[in-house]
């Protein structure tokens, strides 16, 4: 699954638009950045590619999949709430790092394997199932380290430690 927040424009069928109804674009926005995230995390694209019997996803597909509560990112995470920890911290443009990327993102679906319920096995074994990500992986790093990292961060949200 490939999210992304667009512009309003005209797009094809193949192309599932969902539409927030509220009013506040400032709320659907933030509600908008909570649903990519998730729609980009693995625990989802997991889920996804267990109903998906090609590489297009119909609508009627993806409004059965499971996405995590709009109110489950209300609750505490620490000190902030799990909305502001997905969102981020909102700071000026900064310079590409790879590294950081990788990290931030590794944060996030660790988060994600904790909403969906996975335990670490579980999200061990939907790691795996990512074959050209751990090639990519293995390639660059000498070893799988999406999954390493994931894993790892899963155990330091679950003790409660959200640093980076």
């Amino acid at each position: 699954m490939i999210a992304a927040l667009l512009p309003g424009v005209g797009l094809g069928n193949k192309v599932p638009v969902l539409l927030d109804d509220g009013d506040d674009p400032l709320a659907a926005a933030r509600r908008a950045a909570l649903l990519a995230a998730n729609l980009n995390a693995f625990a989802f694209d997991f889920v996804l590619r267990q109903k998906l019997q090609g590489q297009t996803i119909n609508l009627f597909i993806l409004e059965q999949l499971p996405v995590v509560a709009p109110a489950a990112f209300d609750a505490k995470l620490g000190k902030t709430t799990i909305a502001d920890f997905v969102r981020g911290a909102v700071r000026p443009p900064f310079a590409w790092d790879e590294a950081d990327r990788r990290r931030r993102m590794a944060r996030l679906d660790a988060l994600f394997m904790l909403l969906y319920g996975e335990a670490r096995d579980d999200a061990a074994y939907i790691l795996d199932t990512f074959p050209i990500v751990r090639e990519k992986n293995e390639a660059a790093h000498g070893r799988y380290l999406t999954r390493e990292l994931v894993l790892d961060y899963m155990d330091r949200l679950a003790a409660g430690d959200l640093a980076p």
